[in-house]
């Protein structure tokens, strides 16, 4: 079929609208005309239309606190779930302990303890320029008493305070003393007799936990009056001093010179002190020693003084103080309280003797001196 013609206005021929998509191949435009603007002889106008904003209400989307229901019960049901959830867990890692680890931790608690011991070294000696000994060593007894014994049987204390000829509260001082180490025997009676040790030996059945032990202390076999100033002597160290040679070996009980060649000379005279490694029981009690390291003795120091020389000096100084005392000079008798004399060598300007007026006796200061002996001395020095 042919494109049907049509007539327009002015006689020429027109096409449809069909055949006028078919001629030029296109589909039909749709033509969005602006608004207000119908007919098609007008001018178009573009106008922009702007929609209105919609505002959200939060109060619509979300309820009041007030108008939510209350549910209590899901809330304890919540909580009490919780808490048996801790309480599951708890007896859970009860019974991983009691049952399952128990004879792990029961091992632990049964099993032997090894602590290491200091034991001291004996001092060094000090003799004179002919090797002859003016401060050595000597081996003494002293009764000791183990701590568990006297936690365990109190009554203990009363008993070794009478074998000792002292009174209970000086055992008890011992005992409380923190220079003693915890896990060896505590001495209570230094120095003890032969008859006191051989009545222990007899009647050691009625003395539990009480026991005799050998130690080292220093020896004076000149008498202990001969060059005192010069040697000197020595003594418990005391807490300022272990602060400073604690990392050199020094302990609670170490002892340490005080004065003198004893103070000078520590670092030779001291020695290297053992080890010994115990074995301890959970109850606190020593069971027996694992290992043992003995001491080293210290070294030797010797003196440039003469002996004979040293004897004789303090004796002239001694009887000429005297002597002055009961001598009237100017008139009227010197105090004559206190002298000093030393002997050079006129070759090499050694020291062969000194001597000082008053003096006393080292012998007193083994151990510890005693209150009454120091207030004396003080007093006699006046």
């Amino acid at each position: 079929m042919g494109a049907r013609r049509t007539h327009g206005v002015h006689g020429g021929p027109t096409l449809s609208p069909r055949s006028r998509r078919r001629l030029f191949g296109g589909r039909r435009r749709r033509v969005l005309r602006p608004v207000g603007s119908p007919g098609r002889g007008r001018r178009r106008t573009h106008q922009l239309r702007l929609r209105p904003r919609r505002s959200v209400n939060v109060a619509k989307l979300v309820a009041a606190p007030e108008e939510l229901p209350s549910r209590p019960r899901l809330r304890m049901h919540i909580v009490a779930a919780i808490v048996l959830v801790l309480f599951a867990v708890m007896a859970l890692r009860l019974w991983t302990l009691q049952v399952i680890e128990r004879k792990q931790f029961a091992q632990a608690v049964n099993a032997n303890i090894l602590r290491p011991e200091t034991v001291p070294a004996p001092r060094g000696l000090i003799v004179d320029r002919s090797d002859t000994v003016l401060a050595g060593n000597k081996v003494e007894n002293e009764i000791v008493l183990k701590r568990a014994q006297a936690q365990s049987d109190p009554a203990i204390v009363g008993k070794v305070a009478a074998l000792a000829g002292i009174s209970p509260a000086t055992v008890e001082a011992a005992l409380n003393d923190a220079q003693y180490s915890p896990y060896q025997p505590v001495p209570v009676l230094q120095n003890a007799s032969a008859a006191t040790v051989q009545y222990l030996d007899a009647h050691q059945s009625q003395f539990p936990g009480v026991s005799v032990q050998e130690v080292t202390v220093r020896d004076y076999p000149q008498g202990g009056t001969l060059a005192t100033h010069v040697l000197g002597y020595s003594g418990p160290i005391t807490a300022t001093a272990l602060k400073k040679l604690a990392k050199k070996g020094y302990t609670q009980s170490s002892q340490i010179g005080k004065a003198g060649i004893e103070a000078e000379a520590e670092h030779y005279l001291h020695g290297k002190a053992g080890r010994d490694t115990v074995e301890v029981a959970p109850a606190g009690t020593v069971v027996g020693t694992v290992r043992r390291t003995r001491p080293v003795q210290g070294d030797t120091v010797e003196l440039n003084l003469t002996g004979g020389l040293q004897r004789a000096v303090q004796q002239d100084l001694s009887s000429t103080i005297v002597a002055d005392r009961t001598h009237v000079t100017f008139g009227h008798h010197p105090a004559a309280t206190n002298g000093a004399a030393i002997v050079l060598d006129a070759q090499t300007g050694g020291v062969l003797a000194a001597a000082s007026y008053p003096t006393y006796s080292l012998t007193e200061w083994v151990g510890g001196i005693s209150t009454a002996n120091y207030d004396a001395l003080r007093a006699g020095c006046t």
